[in-house]
């Protein structure tokens, strides 16, 4: 690193990041966001307590990483002014907290982080594309770490058990919301010049091209598209759990990729990891484009509830709850997607109901068969307690 990119980094912001929760829960449109951090339990050794956080540290060391790397990428890559600036507060950030979290880590002996397979994913799809398309699917993947970084350090970070970690959480919270606004603002600005998709992964069906007319004097217009901005704000609600569920399954897959020991729930795992990504990029890229430059989906309790059951599952029951997560959750979203995603008032909405449909359905068939080989029916005596608790 040069001379001068060390002193900007060295003047940056405290901050954070880390990987976040997701699920599809109709109700539970999160309304709490306020941070409490968890006071330190009495008489347990600050190294023990590292040791129990290690898993939070190397993930947070990890998304730094990810971002100084795709900072440094969009610095080189990026064609909009705006989003090469960005880019560079990125870097100056990143760098900064970077070195933070890996002062930590070192102190409690762990290795250099490495990216998980989701993130070197994102990193090869950003490294194919250029230009405008660039800047449109960097600034939305922006969005979307943040998001899932910002409930991270709300929910895991806030209740870590080492002050040292609670601390740095703390310090970076306000700066990755800093991020997040940041980056909406500028998606915004590229959505509102535009009017492209953001990230488009697969081709988009001609149903969803504009259409145009020919004026009287013969020369060819485009004609307004029904579904503007207005329909697509009247179906926030929808948009808002179906990006909650986005993060919630995002955030159980990271888990799996990491903890899993079967070949086939890890495939599973990377899988709805890699769909869900897309997915989440094209939510809140048009929310964003629509005129919801705020939109910040986030989890309500029973999304967490459920991350939280399988961050305490042992490694011998881990496998079987994770499908067994997997299996709820899609049982929801399929028909929430076949009801209220088809009746959503805006054809924007209803296309990439349409688009995602089949894909979700052959992902349930497919937890499914896993979950027959891991015995993901059998009971769960946490979860019952759980349910039992709510009755």
């Amino acid at each position: 690193m040069s001379k001068s990119r060390l002193i900007a980094a060295a003047s940056g912001l405290a901050f954070a990041f880390a990987a976040a929760p997701m699920a599809l829960l109709h109700s539970q449109v999160p309304t709490d966001t306020a941070f409490h951090p968890k006071k330190p339990s009495s008489n347990v050794p600050v190294r023990a307590e590292l040791t129990v956080d290690s898993s939070f540290i190397r993930e947070a060391n990890a998304r730094n990483v990810l971002e100084v790397r795709l900072g440094n990428l969009a610095e080189g890559k990026a064609t909009n002014a705006e989003v090469k600036q960005f880019a560079q507060r990125m870097v100056t950030d990143h760098t900064r907290m970077e070195q933070q979290w890996s002062a930590l880590a070192a102190s409690n002996g762990l290795p250099p982080v490495t990216l998980e397979p989701a993130q070197e994913q994102d990193v090869t799809r950003l490294e194919k594309l250029s230009g405008a398309e660039f800047d449109r699917a960097y600034m939305a993947t922006m969005i979307r770490d943040h998001q899932l970084d910002a409930e991270a350090f709300r929910s895991r970070g806030a209740s870590a058990h080492s002050a040292q970690v609670r601390q740095l959480a703390a310090s970076g919270l306000t700066t990755i919301e800093q991020h997040l606004s940041m980056a909406q603002q500028v998606l915004s600005t590229l959505g509102a010049t535009t009017g492209v998709a953001v990230v488009p992964q697969t081709p988009q069906p001609t149903a969803t091209s504009q259409p145009t007319t020919t004026s009287q004097n013969g020369k060819v217009a485009p004609q307004r598209v029904k579904g503007g901005s207005g329909e697509v704000k009247a179906d926030k609600q929808f948009i808002q759990e179906v990006a909650a569920g986005n993060m919630m399954e995002i955030r159980l897959g990271q888990m799996a990729q990491q903890k899993a020991t079967g070949s086939d729930v890890r495939r599973l795992a990377d899988r709805l990891v890699t769909d869900f990504t897309r997915w989440q990029d094209r939510w809140t890229g048009m929310a964003s484009r629509n005129g919801m430059p705020s939109f910040q989906p986030g989890m309500g309790d029973l999304h967490r509830q459920k991350v939280e059951r399988l961050q305490k599952a042992s490694k011998a029951q881990f496998d079987r709850v994770y499908v067994r997560t997997v299996i709820e959750n899609l049982e929801s979203m399929v028909p929430y997607f076949q009801k209220e995603g088809r009746a959503a008032r805006s054809p924007q909405v209803r296309n990439l109901v349409e688009e995602e449909l089949p894909t979700l359905q052959q992902n349930l068939a497919m937890a499914k068969r896993i979950g027959e080989q891991v015995h993901a029916d059998k009971t769960d005596p946490d979860r019952d307690r759980d349910l039992s608790k709510k009755k």
